[in-house]
């Protein structure tokens, strides 16, 4: 019997979990989404990291899966830039943090996650901003770090709201389309 390599035994694990293949078809709703999104910052990345971290089994799927999903958009949307390492970090640490927290994840405390979600993209791509500015937009002190927070805050407030919404959204998909075998393993 010949050994599979890798990514058969990937392959042949993500055929094998029903969770993964709805994570998959949710990654190409997310993406179009967020190319067709006509509000900066109202996508629905963070909510798809989310639930890669609640429903993936496995954290390198979850925390995949989205980098994949942010990173092929942004190659459509804006490119690559400096500082979007910070960006795509945002999005790991929300699936992962979602993943070590999903014993909490009922449908009352899921917009808390889509809040969280926001305060750490936030927070991170925000500081990533202040670091590799280089000191050309914000000054690399304290005041030039709050300044950037500052800067960044309107951009929060909409985030927020569609990283909240989405979450929710999401995880209801998720949820039912696992509770009613709307996704099957079987080809």
């Amino acid at each position: 019997m010949m050994n599979r390599s890798k990514g058969q035994q990937l392959f042949a694990e993500i055929k094998s979990k029903p969770e993964w293949l709805a994570l998959g078809v949710f990654a190409l709703v997310a993406g179009a989404l967020r190319l067709l999104s006509p509000i900066d910052n109202f996508a629905p990345m963070a909510g798809f990291a989310v639930c890669c971290g609640i429903f993936a089994g496995n954290r390198l799927i979850a925390s995949s899966l989205p980098l994949v999903v942010v990173m092929i958009t942004d190659y459509f949307m804006t490119g690559f830039y400096p500082g979007i390492a910070y960006v795509y970090g945002s999005y790991v640490a929300i699936a992962l943090v979602a993943g070590m927290a999903k014993r909490f994840a009922l449908l009352p405390t899921i917009p808390l996650f889509g809040l969280a979600s926001s305060v750490i993209f936030f927070a991170i791509s925000n500081f990533g901003v202040w670091v590799v500015g280089s000191g050309n937009f914000y000054p690399h002190s304290l005041e030039g770090l709050i300044a950037c927070y500052v800067a960044g805050a309107p951009f929060f407030k909409i985030s927020i709201i569609g990283d909240v919404l989405f979450s929710s959204i999401g995880f209801v998909a998720m949820r039912l389309a696992l509770s009613k075998n709307l996704v099957s393993a079987k080809a």
